[in-house]
């Protein structure tokens, strides 16, 4: 009797033994798995946020953004602040309603960070993938934005370069009180639209502007009571001569035009 006991007592020791290395064996082949699989997380995120090696080239010129673009599901990332004040574009943030406004002279465009929803024109639609915010930048898909505002962009996937081809057909300038002011570089028609939300684009009138002969140009604005504005517009003509056009506009209409060739 007692030669069986102790059998019996060295197989329960062998039994015991084996069921402690299966579940050994189990718990090196679940943390084994479980690490790959977080590997691959942290692959796939490293993937997905190669932002500082995206470059933005607008008309051939590299544009220096304050918060990187990034790639991410496949999606071009770019932060909608910087990206519309680079391009002329009046940003608006309305903290009651949590609602971004980007404003230029053909289009208005409201975007809410929490939502793939946005407002073009007054008319809902639904961008490509989420809004994304890192820091204080919200992120919105390249392709809306380019739809958004009519702007061709193409991406070249080898030398991650996101080309944006604006031509901008304007000279712009913002008033600290949020009054906007764009020139037809084509015909010298000068527009404004003051900083209410809703407030409708208006013609101001016709400059007699050397159109045909500007290459480049800037403008500025300052106050010069609550109903007019004193507008400068800098151009350099395509003959290496430079311009100066003051503007003073009242009431939205132009009372006052003079034309100065700055002397060498």
């Amino acid at each position: 009797m007692v030669p069986d006991a102790k059998c019996r007592r060295r197989d329960i020791i062998i039994l015991l033994l084996s069921l402690v290395g299966a579940v050994a064996l189990f718990i090196v082949i679940f943390v084994t798995f479980s690490f790959k699989h977080v590997e691959a997380q942290v692959q796939k995120e490293q993937k997905d946020n190669t932002g500082p090696d995206i470059k933005i080239l607008q008309d051939g010129v590299e544009m220096k953004l304050s918060n990187p673009p990034f790639l991410k599901s496949g999606r071009i990332f770019v932060p909608l602040r910087d990206l519309s004040q680079l391009l002329d574009f009046r940003t608006d943030w309305d903290a009651t309603h949590q609602i971004i406004t980007v404003i230029g002279i053909n289009h208005v465009v409201r975007v809410d960070p929490y939502s793939i929803q946005a407002l073009v024109d007054g008319k809902s639609v639904r961008m490509d993938a989420d809004p994304v915010i890192r820091g204080n930048s919200t992120y919105v898909p390249l392709q809306f934005f380019a739809s958004a505002f009519r702007t061709p962009v193409t991406w070249d996937t080898y030398t991650k370069t996101v080309n944006i081809n604006n031509q901008s057909k304007y000279l712009h300038a913002v008033h600290p009180d949020g009054t906007m002011f764009w020139v037809s570089k084509q015909n010298g028609t000068l527009y404004m639209r003051s900083a209410d939300m809703g407030a409708k684009l208006v013609t101001v009138g016709q400059l007699h502007l050397n159109t045909i002969e500007i290459d480049k140009g800037n403008m500025r604005v300052e106050s010069l009571d609550p109903q007019g504005y004193d507008i400068e517009i800098a151009v350099s003509m395509k003959d290496m001569t430079d311009v100066v056009y003051n503007v003073r506009v009242l009431g939205g209409a132009i009372t006052r035009e003079t034309i100065t060739v700055p002397s060498d």
